[in-house]
């Protein structure tokens, strides 16, 4: 699809959609913009394709493509969809966490702290897991918390969830 937010990529001579500053974008564009990158039609962006899309906005190093990765996949599938990536695009901070050395320092810690806590690697933080980082304490304090990060409710907290609460 041409847009009038398309530049000419040097090295496939193909357009790419360029994304410059954080404004909301029209479900057009994020649309044009997710097909661009989902090269194989499937309507998900696989880890390769969305690595792809986070090199073309300045991400380059292999554990910051990690932590925007873990943040747009909500649900912890290992693809992105359209609705993630459109919820990423739509957030006024995305782009200017990526420009903002403070900032993605700040997304890179909270990383590493839900690291901790996700010691079965699986990508999301159970109440065992959480138990575990707290020092075994299961109390009504430690249950509030718990319960206050896990959003959507299924029992575990993924990272999403985690970059939410360390927010607040």
């Amino acid at each position: 699809l041409k847009h009038p937010f398309m530049a000419q990529s040097e090295e496939k001579k193909q357009e790419k959609p360029v994304i410059e500053d954080q404004n909301k974008y029209s479900k057009e564009f994020i649309q044009s913009v997710f097909d661009y990158y989902d090269k194989d039609e499937n309507n998900y962006l696989s880890t390769k394709e969305f690595t792809k899309f986070l090199s073309d906005i300045g991400l380059k190093f292999f554990s910051d493509l990690k932590y925007m990765k873990l943040l747009t996949d909500e649900n912890n599938d290992n693809k992105v969809s359209l609705d993630e990536f459109a919820k990423l695009l739509q957030q006024d901070h995305v782009i200017a966490l990526v420009n903002n050395e403070e900032d993605f320092k700040f997304l890179r810690d909270c990383f590493n702290l839900f690291k901790d806590y996700d010691k079965d690697n699986d990508n999301k933080i159970s109440w065992k897991e959480f138990l575990a980082q707290m020092g075994k304490k299961e109390n009504k304090e430690n249950a509030v918390k718990w319960w206050k990060n896990d959003y959507n409710g299924d029992g575990s907290v993924t990272f999403p969830e985690f970059w939410k609460s360390m927010q607040e």
